[in-house]
């Protein structure tokens, strides 16, 4: 299991449930729909199943890999862009959703500053 390090519920740094991501992402990008918040949770909770392998793209950040994992579908689906390496603590750096359906372009609602994106990233 995964440990993503970031913002948790009630302001204090340390190792995150689903339930902080999910907060955390919905504190930078604001509510949306009960489909796209289900399925913000269950990104969530996807990334912390995630072993620091696969879903990696050429992109880096900070060196490390720039990872991604999509759940939902239409209007609430969501995807989550993370860093994590086989055993090492990673982190959240970015919200958005696929661009169109060809899946490889996304567009970004958010992404901490030191991964420098525009709004539109292809991986």
């Amino acid at each position: 299991m995964a440990v993503i390090w970031g913002e948790k519920i009630g302001g204090k740094h340390g190792s995150m449930t689903a339930e902080d991501i999910a907060a955390f992402i919905t504190s930078k990008v604001g509510g949306g729909s009960p489909a796209w918040k289900a399925s913000l949770l269950t990104a969530a909770g996807n990334v912390l199943g995630h072993d620091g392998r696969g879903n990696g793209s050429v992109v880096r950040h900070n060196g490390k890999s720039i990872r991604h994992i999509t759940t939902g579908k239409g209007a609430g689906h969501v995807t989550l862009f993370f860093t994590l390496e086989p055993g090492e603590v990673g982190s959240v750096i970015g919200v958005g959703s696929h661009h169109d359906e060809k899946g490889a372009t996304y567009d970004i609602d958010w992404h901490t500053p030191g991964w420098v994106v525009g709004k539109r990233v292809n991986l």
